[in-house]
């Protein structure tokens, strides 16, 4: 069994494998329960989610037990107490007691399953326009019946790749003239329906500088889906 270890390891979230395989995660000093997938943030230094450093005894020859010294970040987990930085694999393999081959094969598990990756022949169609996670927020797209977003979007796409592709395009050019709407009536103190935000965050919680970070988010999303709508635009031309 060989398989895509390259887009294997491009799709692969460290928190997701990590609370696959049993690993204990906190956030906001509570045990991790459920991982929401969806609301994972993936800024590279943006990471709430904490853990016992797997590789502790090995190197410092005793367990950790301090989780506020361990981040997991989307690509890597960090150790502040000693350890330092290690990647996806390293931590699968620490941690399971496994070696590579097979520690590869656990983290195509958890990012839904070892046929996605395969390359010997057996391997499902898979999209050739797969949304990056900073799309998946612009197009505000959430998993359904607490399917991960990625499996979702592979269901779709291996029923009717037509229908993958035009909801992708159809809800990039909705969301288009819907943060175009936002900007205009929301996007900065002058716009004619700024009040309401003060409104509703109410005087003790609002900061004016709200309307700067709304008016950065919403540009940037209006930049994402007019990439993917142009892209369409290339396709079909």
């Amino acid at each position: 069994m060989h398989l895509d270890i390259k887009r294997l390891i491009q799709d692969a979230d460290a928190r997701v494998v990590a609370f696959h395989i049993g690993m204990k995660l906190f956030a906001n000093g509570r045990p991790v329960e459920n991982l929401d997938i969806s609301s994972l943030s993936y800024e590279a230094m943006d990471s709430t989610y904490w853990t016992y450093c797997p590789f502790h005894e090995r190197v410092q020859g005793k367990k950790d037990h301090h989780p506020s010294n361990c981040v997991v970040h989307p690509k890597s987990i960090m150790c502040f107490a000693g350890c330092g930085s290690h990647n996806i694999i390293e931590m699968v393999c620490e941690f399971c007691k496994v070696p590579k081959g097979r520690g590869y094969e656990i983290i195509a598990e958890a990012m839904g399953g070892v046929q996605l990756y395969l390359l010997d022949g057996k391997a499902p169609d898979y999209p050739k326009l797969t949304l990056k996670p900073e799309e998946q927020r612009a197009l505000m797209l959430s998993p359904s019946n607490g399917t991960p977003l990625h499996l979702s979007m592979y269901e779709l796409y291996s029923r009717s790749k037509r229908d993958y592709y035009s909801l992708i395009e159809d809800r990039a050019k909705e969301m288009l003239d819907e943060y175009q709407k936002l900007l205009a009536y929301y996007g900065s103190m002058d716009a004619p329906r700024a009040s309401m935000i003060y409104d509703l965050m109410g005087p003790q919680y609002f900061d004016g500088g709200i309307y700067e970070e709304l008016e950065k988010e919403l540009k940037d999303r209006i930049k994402i889906c007019s990439n993917i709508v142009q892209f369409f635009n290339k396709k079909t031309a």
